[in-house]
């Protein structure tokens, strides 16, 4: 038994039981987050190293791994802690509430969490939740890094020739 704090008083100890009965997650709770979070964990790990071979279904060998790490597993394993311990109380309390994080390194932990519930593959039908869409997720931070590194190229380019920015960037208006 989880007491929150300890006393010297049997009606005290007895009372603080009570709370920390309360307030200590069913096991299966446990468990279920406890599951969610390996998994985000993984496929956090998988955007950042794997190339290919998600499941690890064969050995794993060289190609599978990325010759360039996209993230930083430092921060992950925190940021996906806080996910899921907002997930069930934003399921317990019927919450609305946004989570913000910085850009950077720990952006594989958002895109995981963000996959595992099923927003991603709406937002990106392209990485559907199976076996060919994690092998997408995996490879696609990738191809998005390229995709962003080719758009400033091209914006840097746009900039050397006509001494402004692209229209797109220079007429974007907040839209709210």
């Amino acid at each position: 038994m989880l007491t929150l704090m300890s006393s010297a008083t049997e009606s005290s100890s007895a009372s603080t039981q009570q709370v920390a009965s309360a307030s200590v997650l069913a096991p299966n709770e446990l468990e279920k987050m406890n599951a969610y979070g390996r998994g985000a964990n993984y496929f956090s790990v998988g955007q950042i190293y794997l190339y290919d071979n998600p499941l690890l279904r064969e050995p794993l060998e060289a190609e599978h791994i990325k010759p360039r790490l996209l993230g930083h597993w430092g921060t992950t394993p925190g940021l996906n802690s806080i996910y899921v311990h907002f997930n069930r109380l934003i399921k317990k309390y019927d919450l609305n509430v946004i989570y913000v994080a910085g850009p950077g390194h720990g952006g594989p932990g958002l895109v995981a969490n963000t996959y595992l519930e099923g927003s991603y593959s709406e937002f990106y039908p392209n990485i559907p939740q199976n076996a060919n869409g994690i092998r997408r997720l995996f490879s696609w931070g990738a191809h998005f890094k390229q995709l962003l590194r080719n758009k400033l190229i091209e914006h840097k380019q746009y900039i050397a020739r006509y001494s402004d920015d692209m229209p797109e960037i220079r007429d974007w208006k907040w839209p709210y």
